[in-house]
């Protein structure tokens, strides 16, 4: 029988997060609601573009995104951070989309708000500029309905890469995953 001592580092390894599986879980919830509000849409994506283009109180996601961005407290500066997280962490990286329509690297710099019309969006502002939000050290948008698309489809490019075996398992990835969830869920505990 091995000595309590030398089952310390692997404890250790298996205490830490595993943010792939949290993300995975939380999307997997994330689906289940987004395909019972669009039933008659057979596809992942066309159920996301609908979410990110159904920016009224049908859609709950937006709702709640609009909320915590504009409102103060505790909610609001988790989700505030965990923006702030995931533009750092994919701005740290090069990840760019399997998918044709997606071109270029995924960030915040580079945010694919309208599918259909091919429009990207830079979300990121600097300090000096007007009309911005500060999430943490990152400064975005004050335009909650591009901040929301952009999001929403950064998050589905990662869940794409993830799901489809495409995003290696390294630290910095597991940085970006850690901020989609935290993302994610800030959303997710609020429907």
């Amino acid at each position: 029988m091995p000595s309590p001592s030398n089952n310390t580092a692997r404890w250790k390894e298996l205490s830490e997060v595993d943010y792939f599986g949290l993300f995975v879980k939380n999307w997997l919830a994330f689906n289940s609601w987004y395909k019972g509000h669009h039933p008659n849409l057979q596809t992942d994506r066309d159920c996301v573009d609908a979410v990110k283009n159904t920016l009224d109180p049908r859609n709950s996601t937006f709702t709640i995104f609009r909320r915590l961005i504009t409102s103060s407290g505790r909610d609001t500066a988790s989700l505030l951070d965990s923006l702030d997280g995931f533009a750092t962490s994919l701005n740290r990286i090069t990840l760019t989309s399997d998918n044709a329509y997606y071109t270029g690297q995924l960030s915040f710099s580079n945010a694919l708000t309208d599918r259909q019309n091919n429009i990207y969006e830079d979300l990121i502002r600097q300090p000096n500029q007007r009309d911005k939000i500060k999430l943490g050290v990152v400064w975005a948008t004050d335009n909650i309905e591009a901040l929301f698309k952009g999001v929403m489809e950064l998050e589905y490019q990662v869940r794409c890469l993830l799901f489809h075996g495409r995003l290696e398992p390294t630290e910095e990835n597991h940085q970006v995953i850690k901020y989609a969830y935290l993302t994610l869920r800030s959303i997710m505990n609020e429907l």
